[in-house]
């Protein structure tokens, strides 16, 4: 009867380990999927972040048969690129109203206001606040918008930067930052 009571005894300690390494494995996954919520927000902005810089680098301006690559190269160094505020049939762009009442405006008042009208109609709906900046220097933007977010992000931010070359041999920054 000894050796059948330590066999017995020896079975409700391996049946208890089991059922601990069990609850330890229960409690790792649900902390586990605590610290996935954070990882997965961070990586949803970084690529909301870098997938709009993409899409407006690939955009029709609408200018002078450009894309918005051209015209943000240009509005960064030469501003050599004049647009009209009007169609060829006469009607105004949709973001017309970003417009003063000239009729022809250079590249980084035509880039700004269609990147203003993409913004308040996507981040801004999204009630998302974001920074955007083209530049040679990060110090002297040539298009900083929103306008008042001169001081950056009050907390964390996801950016994305696109280096595009210039025809004078420098870089340029597209920046893009989702404040978080």
């Amino acid at each position: 009867m000894n050796k059948k009571s330590q066999l017995e005894i020896l079975g409700l300690a391996i049946v208890v380990m089991l059922l601990s390494f069990g609850l330890l494995l229960v409690f790792m996954f649900v902390l586990q999927g605590e610290d996935e919520e954070p990882i997965q927000k961070s990586f949803r902005e970084s690529q909301l972040a870098s997938n709009i810089v993409s899409s407006i680098l690939r955009t029709d301006s609408g200018c002078a048969r450009t894309d918005m690559t051209e015209l943000l190269q240009d509005c960064a160094t030469t501003k050599s690129i004049w647009c009209s505020t009007k169609k060829p049939d006469g009607s105004g762009f949709i973001f017309s109203s970003y417009f003063s009442s000239s009729d022809v405006v250079d590249s980084c008042k035509f880039a700004s206001a269609a990147l203003k009208y993409l913004f308040n109609s996507t981040v801004e709906e999204w009630k998302q606040d974001y920074i955007f900046k083209l530049y040679l220097d990060p110090t002297y933007p040539a298009i900083s918008l929103p306008i008042s977010a001169g001081s950056g992000c009050p907390g964390d931010q996801e950016i994305h930067e696109q280096p595009l070359p210039a025809s004078s041999g420098q870089t340029i920054y597209v920046s893009f930052a989702i404040c978080t």
